[in-house]
């Protein structure tokens, strides 16, 4: 009863997970299992294509043991691989954008990557970098 009393007071005002940001959450409203069933996402946070999109990700055998062939998606996240891989979309923040490399991030800006979704949210210390998702269809690169 003390535990139903503490939930309804919460419950008003719901707190994301500390891995969903408030631009997630606005993705989030726009795609909550709008997406093709059964479609793969490429995300780095593993948990946040289910929570974000439910969808699946297919990146870990285990709770806590990553597969070997999504590190090295991790490290070189080309369209053609990711289509091998068997992911559809990927979704893709500012922070993983800034670790990719020129080569990384040209392969994620071909013609054949379809941005889907874009937000952006200013820096609120007035850094020069913006926060940033992307949700993009790799399907047009299946060629």
């Amino acid at each position: 009863v003390m535990l139903f009393g503490t939930q309804m007071v919460a419950a008003q005002k719901p707190v994301p997970t500390y891995f969903i940001e408030p631009i997630d959450a606005r993705m989030q409203r726009l795609y909550w299992n709008k997406l093709e069933p059964d479609v793969l996402i490429f995300d780095t946070v593993a948990s946040r294509p289910a929570t974000l999109f439910s969808r699946l990700t297919n990146a870990y055998s285990t709770w806590y043991v990553p597969k070997p062939e999504w590190i090295a998606l991790v490290g070189s996240p080309t369209p053609r691989a990711l289509l091998d891989a068997g992911f559809s979309y990927a979704y893709i923040d500012d922070a993983y954008w800034d670790l990719l490399g020129p080569a990384d991030q040209e392969g994620l800006m071909l013609d054949c990557v379809e941005l889907v979704q874009e937000f952006r949210q200013p820096d609120p210390a007035d850094l020069p970098r913006d926060e940033f998702r992307w949700l993009v269809d790799l399907r047009g690169c299946e060629e």
